[in-house]
């Protein structure tokens, strides 16, 4: 019984048209999207089920929207607690105790059960023996998956209401603690929980029954709470839900829907180019990791071309200059915060990583056209540059001009529902915009992308690369070249 099994595989809804999913779309490509990047996403995770991609979107929700989901996700339910204890009597046992099973062998041994072997075979002498076996119930195996469900189970227990000092609390530090002691005897060895690891605690000792039985019942819990096998519909209710809380609060820290699909989509749309222009060191980019973690354990997603990395996190950049003005006013200011900050490095001879930053911003200009909100984004975005132009090599009015110039343009882009008709001065058809985004004319420093238009291509909003890939690579040559110069 795998992860994927009891928490369906995602994989399956990769190519489905958007909206696709038995219901009628009640919120727009966003939600479509979400839908379609969760799957995506769902291939590079340690094990591509439900179970893994709603981990891993739960750490990446601010802390706000995760209470107001926690009715969802049920991250305290006494099946999800049961199964966390089970794991953890496992891992706090004696690794060396052997379980019984039994061999059928055609030539007597020393290890052969005379009883059973009369019981079972009904001719004299026996025509086979039956035979004791032993074998580590915690082996290295065994060990890497109890880990790796452990883990799992973890990340959606991040999502528990529970306080610090609690009993709650108290479990999760111990599993913690024992996934880690884990790693430092026997190594990082993650491999998914399967059919045939439950199989053989089922078949071990009173103690390993039972705690298969209780990993089997938390498993069978969250697999009715994410749904069945290829059914888009219970993502659809998570992403709708999500964005409903995430409407109720104030934009602070973690992502919001709009976010998280944006930097998804950024992702994909890198890993999925194959115009040679859109790729700035000539091969084509890898997705190194999907779950490096930031100092708040938010995950980072971190690509790779060459000898070009780009990370897409949440973390801004370092020396924000909006914090020392307000200082010098006597006010204090905890900095600006962009939604996505991509981070392009390169390493120069002397082993020193240089980098570079580019900025996004995710707009869900919702109501009526969407260029009001639109409008005071860009004002926002603009405000960046001033805040983290010195790390993101922009010059501002360079030859007296009233423009900003920079090694990388756009320097920030907004990812917006509605609203923009041109890109750069081009569109609104998608030849034009490719040629503008592929050609050598430099681009303004703010850029929008409309989600409708631009993003997802038109109903029924079928993901493509194009666009999105086409920007991608311009920023990511653009950044090569710089960091090219400046390691050289």
């Amino acid at each position: 019984m795998t992860l994927v099994a009891v928490a369906p595989s995602v994989v399956s809804l990769v190519d489905r048209p958007l909206g696709a999913g038995g219901r009628a779309r009640t919120a727009g490509p966003e939600i479509d999207l979400f839908i379609h990047h969760l799957s995506w996403l769902g291939t590079f995770l340690e094990g591509p089920s439900r179970l893994a991609v709603m981990s891993w979107v739960g750490r990446m929700l601010r802390a706000e929207v995760r209470e107001q989901l926690h009715g969802l996700f049920q991250a305290d339910h006494p099946l999800q607690v049961q199964a966390e204890m089970a794991i953890l009597r496992l891992l706090n046992r004696a690794w060396q105790k052997r379980a019984p099973r039994y061999a059928l062998l055609d030539v007597p041994e020393r290890d052969v059960d005379w009883p059973r072997t009369y019981l079972e075979e009904l001719t004299r002498p026996p025509a086979r023996y039956w035979a004791r076996e032993t074998s580590p119930l915690l082996d290295a195996d065994m060990l890497g998956a109890l880990c790796s469900l452990a883990s799992s189970l973890l990340e959606l227990g991040a999502l528990s209401l529970a306080v610090e000092g609690s009993r709650r609390s108290a479990l999760r530090e111990e599993l913690r603690v024992a996934i880690a002691r884990v790693a430092r005897d026997v190594g990082n060895r993650r491999v998914p929980f399967t059919l045939r690891h439950e199989q053989r605690l089922l078949r071990a000792d009173d103690d390993a029954r039972r705690a298969a039985l209780a990993i089997r019942a938390g498993l069978a819990f969250w697999r009715g709470r994410f749904g069945g096998e290829g059914d888009a519909l219970k993502l659809r209710e998570i992403g709708e839900q999500i964005q409903e809380a995430d409407l109720k609060h104030q934009r602070r820290t973690l992502y919001s829907l709009l976010e998280l699909t944006s930097a998804l989509g950024i992702a994909r749309a890198a890993l999925e180019t194959r115009e040679e222009i859109d790729l700035p060191e000539g091969v084509r980019w890898t997705l190194e990791d999907v779950d490096d973690r930031d100092q708040k354990n938010v995950p980072r997603l971190r690509l790779r071309s060459g000898a070009l990395t780009c990370r897409i996190s949440k973390e801004p950049p370092e020396g924000d200059m909006l914090v020392s003005l307000l200082a010098e006013m006597g006010l204090k200011s905890t900095g600006s915060q962009p939604d996505i900050v991509m981070t392009f490095s390169r390493t120069d001879p002397s082993g020193r990583e240089k980098s570079l930053f580019v900025l996004a911003d995710a707009k869900r200009n919702a109501a009526s056209d969407g260029r009001a909100y639109l409008s005071a984004s860009v004002d926002a975005a603009v405000g960046y540059a001033v805040s983290f132009g010195h790390r993101m090599g922009l010059r501002f009015h360079p030859g007296g001009e009233g423009r900003i110039d920079g090694d990388v343009l756009p320097a920030v882009t907004l990812f917006c529902q509605q609203g923009v008709k041109k890109i750069g001065g081009a569109g609104p058809d998608e030849p034009d915009i490719l040629g503008r985004l592929r050609g050598h004319a430099a681009l303004p420093a703010v850029l929008a992308l409309d989600m409708d238009h631009f993003f997802s291509g038109v109903e029924p909003y079928r993901w493509r690369t194009g666009i999105l890939g086409a920007w991608f690579g311009r920023i990511a040559r653009q950044a090569s070249v710089a960091l090219q110069r400046t390691t050289a």
